[in-house]
């Protein structure tokens, strides 16, 4: 959807300035990200947050007819909290009774969403001090709507276990053996989750905030938590208590997909090699490398006769959508399941509506 085209139910109220908004969006957009956002909407681009203001100030003196920067500003924002840093997990819809899925999209465009904290001052969110404060809940704050799409913005007060990936020490004890070194941190955080009913193909889709280092099962748990509170909230706008998504889908095949792709570029890899040998993963040294290239990779492989079993998987497609990445975060127990289930995805790097439409319909081709 676009943001700026699309039907939108606000509060309205004063836009907030250039420098309310940076220190959130710097908090959460990845730099890559808003430096592509700023040049798309003709803005000029920067070295280092804190050299935005004064830029966009200096741009806005020579531009009399210009759309105001912080305005611009306000839907980069907007368009990031649809479509940047999601989990993804989709539902194919079956309809039952009277209740087509078009059905379900127009009751909730006739929607009346309630007042709440987080609606008054959305997109930025709350302090700390209102966030401790706020009911318990996840809130409906915005929707937008185009021909083929219905989206509905909802806020919530999330604690929640984040990992983060931690320097080798300099003198490299005790930690010499290992890879990668991660710290566990517990967050409170206002979470943006976002609910798409997409008429066209008869999906739900489930995009969870994870603008933050949070871990697989953190994820799913949120997945479960925002399922459950958007399904409230479509029962109440429809009228049916009996409301029920349908089948959730299944990323596991795109594992293997992606992994003899070669349109695609495999950034980190997790496998296990034919015969039950140990578990293994490879990762890119630099953004653009495919791991399926690197010599020690080709050799393993070559020497197992191709037989490797991926379990999670990263990839990118730096010609078409470059700095757009999916990640598909299995765990090695899928590979001893009789029936593998990957129902999570995880998309990055996307600053548009229009990235997250191409990169899902990579996913969907891919399972």
């Amino acid at each position: 959807m676009n943001l700026v085209e699309a039907k939108s139910i606000l509060v309205t109220g004063q836009a907030p300035s250039v420098e309310e908004l940076l220190p959130f969006m710097e908090d959460r957009v990845p730099y890559r990200v808003m430096q592509s956002s700023l040049r798309r909407a003709a803005l000029p681009s920067f070295q280092a947050w804190e050299d935005i203001p004064g830029h966009l100030s200096a741009w806005a003196q020579k531009q009399k007819n210009c759309t105001p920067p912080n305005l611009t500003l306000q839907e980069i924002l907007r368009q990031h909290l649809y479509a940047g840093e999601k989990a993804i997990r989709l539902t194919k819809y079956e309809a039952t009774g009277e209740l087509t899925i078009s059905e379900i999209a127009r009751a909730v465009q006739a929607a009346e969403l309630p007042i709440s904290p987080y609606r008054s001052i959305y997109p930025l969110p709350l302090n700390d001090d209102a966030l401790d404060s706020v009911e318990t809940g996840c809130f409906p704050v915005e929707i937008v709507q185009d021909e083929k799409k219905t989206a509905v913005m909802f806020c919530s007060r999330r604690i929640y276990r984040e990992e983060v990936r931690l320097p080798q020490p300099e003198d490299g004890e005790p930690f010499s053996d290992f890879v990668e070194i991660f710290g566990i941190r517990y967050q409170r955080k206002q979470r943006f989750d976002v609910l798409v009913i997409d008429t066209e193909n008869d999906n739900f889709e489930f995009r969870i905030d994870a603008s933050s280092h949070i871990g697989v099962r953190e994820m799913e748990r949120a997945a479960e938590d925002f399922m459950s509170a958007a399904s409230n909230f479509l029962k109440r706008v429809t009228n049916n208590a009996a409301f029920d998504y349908g089948v959730t889908r299944n990323f596991f095949p795109a594992l293997r997909a992606f992994y003899n792709d070669k349109n695609c570029c495999v950034t980190e890899l997790g496998f296990k090699t034919d015969g039950g040998a140990p578990t293994k993963t490879a990762k890119a040294r630099r953004r653009g490398e495919d791991v399926r290239a690197d010599l020690f990779h080709k050799g393993g492989s070559q020497a197992v006769g191709g037989n490797i079993d991926p379990y999670k998987i990263t990839v990118e497609w730096p010609s078409g959508l470059p700095g757009a990445e999916v990640e598909l975060p299995g765990t090695v127990s899928l590979l001893n399941q009789v029936n593998p289930s990957l129902t999570l995805s995880v998309l990055r790097g996307c600053g548009t509506e229009a990235e997250v439409v191409s990169v899902l319909a990579k996913l969907n081709s891919a399972i």
